[in-house]
């Protein structure tokens, strides 16, 4: 195993750790980062192969909790944004898909530090607001979770539901993202490789992440996250 597989692996086993953790996290922290390793053409589809398969995983777990009315306006905005965004990553320049996610990783990050994502509740028909803003985003770069991590907070649903709805939304969206892609032939032989060989260590990730669920504070993981994110977004503009 040379150096920048041994890289990639670390990458995808630490995302889809947070992603079992939180029901989120797993493009934020490994799309951005495997950027620096490949081809952000490459990193991008590769990412969200891996994902829908941590998706499918957590949907498996948290299915009896989703409430699929809840999270309709997210996954109708999503199908309407998405496909614009995989038009956008196919036809962009790769420098300007890598200073843009930089960008978008950096200010999710500094808006959470802030403190000032507050629980509110809010009218539910901003879903599709929310939802056309995470197709584009996912679809693009596929880190759809800023958007819908918002909406989740503003509307103030508790842990576990924060939680079950994220992987619902999460599940299907991803599989309008891979299929986007596909479409858009970004799925090249090269990338399927990868993915067949980083499925077990998504596996023992997500084992791994779900064991931790209810046994770290979630409050200092978030710090860690923010910052690391914060790190990740420097790193890609000034590489």
């Amino acid at each position: 195993m040379d150096y920048t597989t041994l890289i990639i692996v670390i990458i995808i086993f630490a995302g889809a750790v947070t992603q079992g953790l939180t029901g989120f996290g797993f493009a934020m922290i490994s799309v951005p980062l495997l950027s620096l390793f490949l081809d952000v053409k490459t990193a991008i589809p590769l990412g969200a192969l891996c994902g829908l398969v941590i998706n499918i995983l957590l949907f498996l777990k948290f299915k009896n909790y989703i409430v699929f009315k809840e999270i309709w306006p997210l996954i109708a905005g999503a199908l309407v944004g998405i496909p614009a965004g995989a038009v956008f990553l196919r036809e962009a320049a790769p420098g300007v898909v890598k200073i843009v996610l930089a960008v978008i990783v950096l200010l999710f990050a500094l808006f959470l530090l802030s403190g000032k994502l507050k629980t509110r509740g809010i009218n539910a028909n901003w879903g599709y607001f929310y939802g056309i803003t995470a197709g584009i985003l996912g679809g693009a770069f596929n880190t759809n979770g800023p958007p819908v991590l918002i909406y989740s907070y503003l509307e103030g649903w508790e842990k576990k539901k924060m939680k079950a709805s994220l992987v619902g939304f999460f599940t299907f969206t991803s599989v309008v993202i891979v299929l986007s892609h596909a479409i858009a032939g970004l799925v090249t032989e090269g990338i399927l490789v990868h993915f067949l060989y980083l499925l077990p260590v998504i596996v023992v990730g997500i084992i791994l992440g779900n064991y931790l669920f209810s046994r770290i504070s979630a409050k200092i993981y978030n710090k860690v996250i923010i910052y690391s994110l914060i790190a990740i977004s420097l790193l890609l503009m000034f590489k």
